[in-house]
């Protein structure tokens, strides 16, 4: 990803901390969409509470990443 590269043409470790991060976000969206999917298609009952407490989870990584990219930059 750009920030792997990023931390290694700069030499900043922190950089490829921070792309390891987002690729977990990314994960995360990927397990959201599948559960979304899953509960939409009646495979899993639908379970409006438990999406609400993932998204924000996700919110919370995703506010703490941007956080921590616009220290190290």
């Amino acid at each position: 990803s750009f920030l792997q590269e990023a931390a290694d043409l700069l030499a900043r470790p922190a950089l490829g901390e921070l792309a390891e991060q987002l690729i977990d976000i990314g994960d995360e969206w990927r397990e959201f969409a599948l559960a979304t999917a899953r509960m939409i298609r009646d495979r899993d009952p639908l379970q409006p509470p438990k999406l609400a407490d993932k998204l924000r989870t996700i919110a919370d990584r995703e506010q703490a990443f941007f956080r921590d990219l616009r220290r190290a930059a």
